[in-house]
């Protein structure tokens, strides 16, 4: 077997297995089917050429490699027709044209002398030392792969026009592959012989390894088909077909068994490397589905609690108006009873636009919507602020609200907002979870940051807890069972607004009963 013949065995080999999987990937799909019926035609192809220079059937063959390459140009029209996607533009007409005239060299090539015959004048034909002469038709055939080419060139420029960026790279790198491979196959074997008399040893089936090259290039970066896959059986494949020649050429029976007992494990091996491969694809694709519906979910979801939210918002504020004016006696005197009842739905009013409040910003965080206002603004005065508008509460259950500056501290660039929300629902957790004693607060410098610490002497967490209270629609056991009217999503809308600022939050307690503190550090700039 000499280097010529062992390079176009090589090109069938690379191509059928290429075949085999674009095929298997999806059979139901137009361009898996007609790029494989191309690709197998470019097979039978070099197969005919490789049989043409080892028999004396030359003449049978060659018309066997001219009929093929053609069937491989009418799929390739197919493919071309639907890749990488049948909306984008494409000239029926020219196609029609030259399907129809490709075709007719198909009904053409066997039953006549159109395109090839024999006869006593020796024409060297793509490296053949056989005496092949062409027909008159042969002209007609240069002529028609000329337009083929030139169709290719210009379908790929208007697709690439309209195409959406994923396809432009499809389009250029598949191109670029493709018409390497047929401007070289086609020089190579019919216009540089025909034109120039020079013997290129009909490598031009050869050059598909230039087309499988771009193709698997596109498949690696972009997709088009799984390049992993097809590595591992090239190479597999490669392997071999060289274990197999050892075995041919093996000068003793000794040999032969030892090449094949080699051959016969690695095919085991080789078989189920390619197959975890698949699975490991397959997983992977489920993985990504199971991903992209979790993500059509999370935004559902968030946009369903944009949605209610904002419609929720105006009436409880519109009943917040009304029934602090009735407590006020705006509307005259009323019972104890009643103003017992109205304050209670009051605190439950206010429950509910905390609520929405923090709803709202869940799906602004997860949005991506949250900008912040950022000013130079004391963090002690923000601290004092927000301790007068949550004391009622505190005083109504009997605990203390202790602050203290440890160490002097600067104006601290922040959004006021964002950080008095975090303040409030720290300090509203502490009130509700702490039923005797109180809460302190203490700030500190540590470094370039601030140290805020707010410590309770309520029912403690433990460190299972911990970990999970900072993340939205949890909560802690005490939670659960003392406060059942919690949403979990205080402690989570505070985490990422301390984020926000660049700062971090956490939590440490003791043990069950004997309370929690909340760390808060924010960087002064």
């Amino acid at each position: 077997m000499n280097i010529e013949t062992f390079i176009l065995l090589l090109s069938c080999i690379v191509n059928s297995l290429l075949a085999g999987f674009i095929y298997f990937k999806n059979p139901k799909e137009k361009i898996n089917i007609f790029f494989t019926g191309s690709v197998l035609c470019l097979v039978l192809w070099t197969v005919a050429v490789i049989f043409a220079r080892l028999t004396n059937e030359h003449v049978i063959w060659v018309k066997n490699a001219y009929f093929f390459s053609t069937l491989a140009l009418l799929f390739f029209l197919l493919f071309l027709k639907y890749f990488p996607s049948p909306r984008l533009p494409f000239n029926e007409i020219i196609f029609f044209l030259l399907i129809s005239v490709g075709v007719l060299f198909l009904l053409l090539i066997f039953p006549t002398r159109f395109l090839i015959k024999a006869d006593s004048t020796i024409t060297h034909l793509q490296g053949l030392d056989r005496s092949i002469v062409y027909g008159k038709g042969v002209d007609f055939y240069l002529y028609y792969m000329a337009l083929f080419i030139i169709f290719v060139i210009i379908s790929f420029i208007q697709k690439f026009q309209k195409a959406n960026k994923t396809e432009k790279i499809q389009i250029k790198l598949t191109a670029i592959g493709i018409l390497l491979f047929l401007l070289l196959a086609t020089s190579t074997n019919l216009f540089i012989p025909r034109l120039l008399k020079v013997d290129l040893g009909n490598i031009g089936p050869a050059f598909s390894f230039i087309m499988v090259g771009f193709i698997g290039y596109a498949i690696g970066r972009y997709k088009l088909f799984e390049l992993k896959v097809i590595a591992a059986e090239i190479i597999i494949i490669l392997i071999w077909t060289i274990l197999l020649i050892q075995i041919i050429v093996a000068e003793n029976t000794f040999w032969k068994v030892v090449g094949s007992t080699v051959l016969i494990i690695f095919s085991v091996l080789g078989y189920s490397l390619v197959k975890s491969i698949y699975k490991e694809i397959e997983f992977r694709k489920k993985l990504q589905k199971a991903y992209q519906e979790l993500q059509k979910l999370d935004k559902a979801k968030s946009e369903f609690l944009s949605i209610a939210s904002h419609q929720l918002r105006t009436p409880l504020s519109i009943m917040k108006g009304y029934l602090s004016m009735i407590l006020e006696g705006s509307y005259g005197r009323i019972s104890p009873k009643i103003t017992t009842i109205t304050k209670k739905l009051f605190q439950t009013n206010e429950q509910l636009i905390k609520l929405v409040n923090n709803l709202l910003n869940v799906s602004r965080i997860e949005a991506g919507k949250i900008e912040l206002q950022l000013k130079d603004i004391s963090i002690a005065s923000l601290i004092r602020e927000t301790i007068k508008e949550i004391e009622p509460e505190a005083k109504e259950k009997g605990l203390y609200i202790d602050f203290k500056e440890k160490t002097k501290i600067p104006l601290i660039r922040i959004d006021p907002d964002k950080i008095k929300q975090v303040f409030l629902n720290i300090l509203d957790n502490a009130i509700k979870y702490t039923e005797k004693g109180g809460i302190r607060i203490t700030t500190q410098m540590q470094n370039s940051y601030v140290l805020i610490e707010v410590t309770d002497t309520g029912v403690g967490m433990t460190k299972e807890e911990i970990q999970n209270i900072f993340t939205s629609f949890k909560r802690g056991e005490a939670g659960e069972k003392f406060w059942t009217g919690g949403s979990g999503l205080g402690l989570y809308v505070a985490k990422k607004f301390v984020e926000l600022h660049k700062g971090k939050i956490w939590a440490e307690s003791r043990g069950k009963n004997k309370g929690s503190t909340f760390f808060i550090r924010l960087p002064v700039q």
